[in-house]
């Protein structure tokens, strides 16, 4: 009897491996216009209802974009004191180099999305789902992510001051050589990945929410 023929397409990724982000850059091509970060609201929805295939550059007011749907949309080198995004859907965007005070997108819905440099003070995604996304070499002060759903998202190279977990669900949440200060809701922080560097520097709070008292040997 002839063998059977495997279904398998690659190796078996080993036990506790961590899942790498498929993340698929914006669809632009040299004619997809170019736009200030002013004008991003008015730019016409495709069929599907969404802003789509434009490439913003600079500008110092992003508009409120609560309910919007993104699409292979890049942003870059724009600067905003707020940003009101509430409930944002965005899938194969970028943001590159943003300086933003204070990004209000609670609930909502990243898919592949590549956040790549800039300063943010505070960026507000609770609740929000996360699916393939990088953030990387960025500086935010605060990132809160309580309540939140991230399945294979990477924060690479990032130096953030205050990380919420509250009520989180990580699923590959990878935080390894990135730089974080204070981690709030580690019961949030299940199934996310830290290197040795960042376990150390969490430890007194890690021992405080596991209620271990440590007292040096007398």
């Amino acid at each position: 009897m002839p063998a059977t023929p495997s279904r398998r397409t690659g190796p078996r990724p080993s036990p506790g491996a961590v899942r790498a982000p498929r993340v698929q850059p914006p669809d632009l091509s040299d004619e997809e216009p170019t736009i200030p970060a002013e004008r991003l609201a008015d730019v016409p929805p495709d069929a599907f209802g969404r802003i789509a295939r434009v490439r913003v550059v600079g500008g110092t007011e992003l508009p409120a974009l609560d309910g919007a749907e993104l699409a292979d949309v890049r942003i870059e080198s724009a600067f905003a004191a707020g940003w009101s995004a509430a409930g944002l859907r965005a899938e194969e965007c970028e943001l590159q180099a943003l300086r933003v005070g204070a990004a209000e997108m609670p609930d909502a819905s990243w898919r592949s999305v590549r956040l790549r440099g800039g300063r943010w003070g505070y960026l507000n995604l609770r609740g929000a789902v996360l699916e393939d996304c990088v953030l990387e070499d960025a500086e935010i002060e605060d990132l809160d992510l309580g309540a939140a759903r991230t399945d294979r998202v990477v924060v690479r190279g990032c130096r953030i001051g205050t990380l919420h977990l509250h009520e989180a669900t990580c699923r590959d949440l990878d935080l390894r050589t990135s730089t974080i200060d204070r981690v709030e809701g580690l019961g949030g922080a299940r199934g996310a990945v830290a290197d040795r560097l960042l376990v150390e520097q969490w430890a007194p709070a890690l021992a405080a929410h596991l209620g271990l008292r440590v007292v040096d040997p007398g």
